[in-house]
């Protein structure tokens, strides 16, 4: 969902001959978040929602961010859901976080880089031109008048370069689009995994990023979009822009208290709902990711001891996400109380 797009959006500042920008993951508030009050009795909670996350909905939230705990015999995985962009200055009570690192051996993290090898690479820049409209014609040309005067718009709100999209094929160019509102909101794609990783060095716990995203495939889906496929695209990451500046506050201060309800309602990935999950490589993704998270925690488990995990609210949420897996294989999961 989310998570996958961002596996791209800070690529555009070095996709250049040969050059590819790190990328992928894993809304300010300027005083840390006030004591939550009781919970008002949930709605009910969405068809596609994780069965465990219904199961262990907790009436009174704790302090800070969603927890899980994941335990067989005597090793245990403490998750701690994610969620992303999150502002550089957001600021959330970390203490359930720093106890659960207490006496962990590892904290693992999502992959902060996209992997893309050598012939991949090779084959990003021949097909560069595949990539670009067509003729070498600015791409705000390419739009219709309504997409157009939208997409100026949205970019000059910000201050938007044009020169950063106007080579590229209006999908990429809207999500190089929402990557530069990001850094000029200041929201992060990177948090709370470097916030957390500090935690983690300062309890003496290993840190190690698990996996990797070829984004390769995505490029090539790219290059095969049709005219009106690109312009959804766009249209979807305007919406993206436009939901966020009016809901990333909402959405972060919802995160910081462990209010899943608040955090669904306001980071819907319009984005991925309306076009990249239409492609059979970002669906592929998805699924890897989930899975890729239930391998890792599987391994931990194998091992005595506890450790922690950062994983994106996108693959713990979601209906056969990684929380239902893990119960599904016989793995017992508890919400930690401290």
């Amino acid at each position: 969902m989310r998570s996958v797009s961002r596996a791209i959006l800070r690529l555009h500042a070095g996709l250049t001959v040969g050059a590819l920008a790190s990328a992928i993951p894993v809304m300010a508030a300027a005083q840390a978040p006030p004591r939550a009050a009781p919970a008002a009795a949930p709605a009910a909670p969405p068809a596609d929602e994780s069965a465990v996350v219904q199961e262990l909905t907790v009436i009174g939230r704790r302090p800070g961010p969603a927890l899980w705990r994941v335990t067989r015999g005597d090793s245990e995985v403490v998750i701690v859901g994610g969620l992303s962009p999150l502002p550089h200055s957001l600021k959330w009570d970390t203490i359930r976080v720093e106890h659960a690192l207490e006496d962990s051996t590892v904290l693992f993290l999502p992959p902060n880089k996209a992997h893309v090898g050598v012939f991949d690479a090779a084959s990003m820049f021949m097909r560069q031109g595949a990539l670009k409209p067509a003729h070498g014609a600015d791409m705000e040309t390419t739009l219709p008048p309504a997409l157009r005067a939208r997409f100026i718009r949205v970019r000059d709100s910000f201050h938007g370069d044009p020169k950063h999209y106007q080579h590229w094929k209006p999908a990429l160019a809207g999500l190089f689009l929402v990557g530069d509102y990001h850094r000029a909101a200041g929201l992060s794609d990177d948090k709370p995994g470097t916030t957390i990783a500090k935690l983690a060095r300062a309890a003496n716990a290993e840190v190690r990023t698990v996996g990797a995203v070829n984004v390769k495939p995505l490029f090539d889906a790219a290059a095969a979009m049709s005219d009106a496929q690109n312009q959804a695209c766009l249209s979807a990451a305007l919406d993206d822009i436009e939901r966020e500046s009016a809901r990333a506050q909402p959405a972060a201060a919802a995160w910081a208290v462990g209010d899943l309800r608040g955090v669904r309602e306001n980071s819907s990935a319009s984005l991925v709902d309306g076009c990249l999950l239409q492609l059979p490589s970002v669906q592929n993704l998805v699924e890897s990711g989930t899975r890729d998270a239930v391998q890792t925690i599987h391994a931990a488990l194998n091992r005595p001891g506890r450790s922690v995990a950062v994983i994106d609210l996108t693959f713990l949420l979601r209906k056969n996400g990684v929380l239902d897996r893990l119960k599904a294989e016989g793995d017992q999961i508890t919400v930690p109380l401290d």
